[in-house]
């Protein structure tokens, strides 16, 4: 399944009331009354009522969901917001727009931890190459930081040996152990309103803090909405993520010559990761 707008997964980002908090004070930070909102996967709708009610004149909001697409319409027709808000279902990779319309700000939440899931990379690709994002164009996020740390964890599960990729929802109480090789060493940052490359390679020079045995490296994002307001780690929105690679006994001092790649929404299956040692 390459959709994520599924039902379950649309109400878990809607109770998490740290993500829609966050969104919420920076929608009412930027809009202002008169402005036109883009939203770009609006899910339950929830981030397009806030722009509504916080003042913008018209709404658009993108999904490609033809269920959530239906449902949204009618949550925006009970709460009397049917001549802001307007529903477009469309993959917002390929949405189009008239060349002389205008958006104030662009929100969008379709983030997961590095971009590696989520398809926010493209869609924001496909507004920018089409001009709908300016320099004076206000994106909700801005911006998204991914750190990556060497680590050493139990891949272990009811008995037996399961490396898979996991992510480490803090709701959860039985998340895997694991132990910290090393520091956390920005992976990439990326600005919403700068044009970006879908695949991303990179080498990253590593020094171990401690013994231990290498399987796994860990990912964490941050996401900024203003220059204070931050999200990282809630229930619903960029776990951190550990990721099996292979194992390796390694010492404090050295350091590890990481290679890292994949693509941008495309997915775990295009991550590769790599790495050489004294």
């Amino acid at each position: 399944m390459e959709l994520f707008s599924t039902v379950d997964l649309v109400n878990q980002c809607l109770i998490d009331k740290d993500r829609v908090s966050a969104f919420a004070k920076a929608l009412q930070k930027y809009v202002q009354p008169g402005d036109h909102v883009l939203d770009l996967g609006t899910g339950s709708g929830i981030l397009s009522l806030l722009a509504a009610k916080f003042g913008a004149k018209k709404v658009t909001s993108v999904e490609i969901d033809p269920y959530l697409v239906k449902l949204s319409r009618e949550i925006f027709k009970q709460n009397n917001f049917e001549k802001v808000i307007s529903v477009i279902k469309e993959d917002a990779r390929k949405v189009r727009s008239d060349p002389n319309e205008k958006f104030d700000v662009v929100v969008a939440e379709m983030i997961t931890t590095g971009m590696i899931d989520e398809y926010q990379v493209l869609a924001i690709n496909n507004l920018l190459k089409q001009g709908i994002i300016t320099q004076d164009t206000i994106i909700i996020p801005r911006r998204l930081d991914t750190f990556l740390g060497l680590v050493e964890t139990d891949y272990n599960a009811y008995g037996f040996k399961i490396p898979i990729v996991k992510h480490l929802w803090k709701q959860y109480d039985n998340n895997p152990k694991f132990n910290f090789l090393s520091n956390l060493e920005l992976l990439n940052s990326y600005d919403f309103k700068e044009p970006t490359d879908e695949n991303f390679y990179t080498t990253l020079n590593i020094k171990v803090s401690r013994d231990g045995v290498l399987n796994g490296i860990y990912l964490k994002s941050v996401a900024w909405f203003t220059e204070k307001i931050k999200l990282e780690d809630t229930t619903a929105f960029v776990a951190p993520v550990i990721i099996p690679i292979k194992s390796s006994e390694v010492s404090h001092g050295e350091t590890i010559a990481l290679k890292i790649s994949y693509k941008f929404g495309g997915g775990y299956k295009t991550l590769k990761a790599s790495y050489k040692h004294p």
